[in-house]
């Protein structure tokens, strides 16, 4: 398993000073469900992909490198 799976998220969220906490909110997920996701605990759908890549106007082979 891929430790930095999300790090480019999260490195967006950092450099944009945003919180999982604003983006859970934005496509509508529960703050934990997001943690969980970006954790790597729970997978993250390609449509909750989408959604982050419209929020943050970013696309998916940026934010979510294979």
């Amino acid at each position: 398993m891929n430790l930095n799976k999300f790090q480019p998220l999260e490195t967006w969220l950092k450099e944009n000073e945003r919180s999982k906490s604003w983006l859970a909110r934005k496509i509508n997920v529960s703050p934990s469900l997001m943690n969980l996701m970006i954790a790597g605990k729970r997978t993250m759908s390609e449509y909750h992909k989408s959604n982050i890549c419209y929020v943050t106007e970013m696309p998916a082979d940026e934010l979510f490198p294979q």
